[in-house]
């Protein structure tokens, strides 16, 4: 995957899976409000990798961690996206990037349902996680950030995130937020902590 070209231009993330305390609940409520979005999404975590591949709206989108930079921000890149039905080739793409073995593929195409109830279930490494998303989007000094709350059956979680092409603008919003002595925690990882699944990476 390293040869892949990123479909959108990198950020420089930093993420935090905590409840968010009173000072930056009061920066986003004076901040600028860019959207607000709720949506029904489903994360394919694996155990053995940190990829994050999501699955949103017919579609499959995989990013891999890049980059751990300065301050331990880190620079995803979305290298994959595809709709369903989706080719054999999406396929054997996803699992070379898992470092999984190939899957039996018995067809040329596979719709969403076939994917999650034929394919993913041929790893013991891979996890469907189904969840309702509530993201609220606000820009501070330039750079893009988003609470998120997440509802996986009877867990919820609280999510926030700072991001930009610049690592130094990103790092500024974090101190600027008091927010640089919490551990900088991705996507995938955050999931598996709150779900408690055992990891291998």
């Amino acid at each position: 995957m390293s040869s892949a070209a990123p479909l959108t231009m990198p950020r420089w993330e930093w993420r935090t899976f905590a409840p968010l305390d009173g000072e930056l609940r009061r920066f986003q409520h004076r901040s600028l409000q860019v959207a607000s979005v709720d949506a029904h999404e489903m994360s394919i975590l694996c155990l053995s990798s940190m990829h994050d591949v999501l699955i949103a709206r017919e579609s499959i989108l995989l990013k891999w961690r890049k980059q751990v930079g300065p301050g331990g921000l880190e620079r995803w890149d979305a290298v994959l996206s595809a709709t369903f039905p989706c080719s054999t080739g999406t396929v054997v793409q996803l699992f070379e990037t898992w470092g999984l073995p190939q899957p039996n593929l018995a067809r040329a195409h596979y719709t969403q349902s076939e994917f999650l109830l034929e394919i993913l279930p041929q790893s013991p490494e891979l996890r469907v996680v189904e969840f309702d998303r509530r993201t609220k989007r606000f820009l501070l000094d330039g750079a893009n950030c988003e609470v998120t709350e997440l509802t996986a059956g009877t867990v919820k979680v609280e999510s926030f995130s700072i991001e930009h092409e610049d690592p130094v603008l990103t790092l500024q919003v974090l101190h600027r937020l008091g927010l640089q002595t919490r551990p900088n925690t991705c996507y995938p990882l955050g999931l598996k902590t709150a779900l408690n699944l055992s990891t291998q990476h």
